[in-house]
């Protein structure tokens, strides 16, 4: 997965202005996006739209300590790239 294409889907959808091919990119990361969020954020690890270093680093220690944790990785590594 590449979570930071995933991140910097508002990028993404700038750069597809006027490009078919660019817009269905941006539409298939969208929809991916949504499956990741809804299948590894919660209401214990919410998703922020924004930087928050304190929530950063939360996740960042849940992680290591939970290194077989998949949806822990997961949240880390997708919030560390927005």
């Amino acid at each position: 997965m590449n979570f930071k294409s995933m991140a910097n889907l508002d990028e993404t959808k700038m750069m597809a202005r006027g490009y078919p091919q660019k817009i269905a990119q941006y539409v298939a990361k969208k929809a991916e996006l949504a499956t990741v969020m809804e299948s590894h954020f919660n209401v214990e690890f919410p998703f922020m739209n924004s930087f928050d270093a304190g929530h950063l680093e939360s996740l960042k220690t849940f992680a290591l300590e939970n290194p077989d944790d998949e949806s822990a990785q997961i949240r880390y590594s997708l919030q560390k790239e927005r």
